[in-house]
């Protein structure tokens, strides 16, 4: 958005300079002549056009994925499918951008005329559906979005599924069901109120039907973890799941390094699809990659929660060594 406080004819200046320069090629120079000023104070045009929005630069990253990795973690995980970014030591600010953009570029094999699409949150679901461009999909308006787990009350908008449903909803013009209730309540008699209800019964009942789903990896780490940070649990109950051996969830469902079961209590807190009809979904993308997403990752392709993965090469290389040692 250009910057308002610009008057009309310097940001028709500052637009004129900036085509002649990025669009025609001239140079700074060529420019300064043409325009009657200095070279320097061209540079400086070109600088002040950036900043009040007139120009932006957009770098479209060639997108490699890393085949050996791939097939090696398909074998060894028993998945239908992998991607995995070519590259090692993605700065910390940048993974769950280059993550996002291999997500959406691995749903375009899934999603099809008529699919139902199932979304779970938290940032990097919410960075697919920010680097999804509708004009690469087809039929975008017979897909149906099915949230597949409850989010009302998150702090923060990158954590609200109803905006992330929402958003996609508006870029494929397509229908949506959502889950109008919390991730997690206070006990488990609240959460069987809730999915009792006709609107949250029926919003489950969508969410069975999903053929595709689109899924966020959470962590024990209090700087990465989506249900801390979008204010549904307490650094108490992350040390509690921690000591009873969770190191991570799936969709809600909490499981140790080795893919078992744990903290049913919690999980019975949680509302949204259960286990059985989660497993049902024929296919079931995780995406994630970092550090602290590597255990969870571990957990969650050992129980079968996920098997189809989007990640970057150094994860995928650290789940296939941590695999083989335990």
């Amino acid at each position: 958005m250009t910057d308002k406080r610009l008057s009309e004819d310097r940001a028709e200046i500052l637009a004129d300079v900036a085509e002649q320069y990025f669009l025609e090629g001239k140079t700074q120079a060529q420019i300064a002549k043409l325009v009657g000023v200095t070279r320097s104070m061209v540079s400086r045009m070109l600088t002040e056009a950036r900043h009040a929005g007139i120009v932006k630069i957009q770098i479209q990253r060639p997108m490699g994925f890393n085949r050996v990795l791939q097939a090696q973690l398909i074998e060894r995980f028993g998945l239908s499918g992998a991607f995995v970014l070519n590259q090692y030591n993605i700065h910390s600010s940048k993974i769950k951008e280059r993550i996002g953009q291999a997500g959406a570029i691995a749903l375009r094999q899934y999603l099809k005329p008529g699919t139902v699409f199932g979304i779970s949150w938290g940032t990097t679901i919410n960075a697919v559906v920010e680097a999804i461009d509708p004009a690469e999909y087809h039929e975008t308006e017979s897909i149906t979005i099915t949230q597949l787990i409850g989010a009302l009350g998150a702090q923060n908008s990158e954590y609200d599924a109803h905006g992330v449903v929402s958003v996609l909803q508006n870029k494929f013009r397509c229908s949506a069901v959502y889950l109008n209730a919390p991730y997690i309540v206070e006990s488990s008699e609240i959460a069987k109120s809730f999915l009792a209800t006709r609107n949250v019964a029926d919003g489950v009942e969508e969410a069975k039907k999903t053929d595709v789903a689109l899924l966020s990896v959470g962590s024990m780490d209090i700087a990465t973890s989506s249900s801390y940070l979008a204010g549904y649990v307490s650094t108490d109950d992350l040390m509690d799941m921690a000591q009873a051996g969770a190191v991570g969830d799936v969709c809600g469902f909490q499981i140790d390094e080795f893919g078992h079961e744990v903290c049913k209590d919690f999980q019975a807190r949680v509302i949204g699809i259960g286990l059985k009809d989660f497993l049902k979904i024929p296919v079931r993308i995780g995406v994630a990659g970092g550090p602290s997403k590597i255990l969870p990752l571990l957990g969650g392709l050992r129980a079968g929660y996920l098997n189809v993965l989007v990640t970057d090469a150094e994860t995928a290389q650290q789940l296939l060594e941590l695999d083989s040692i335990k």
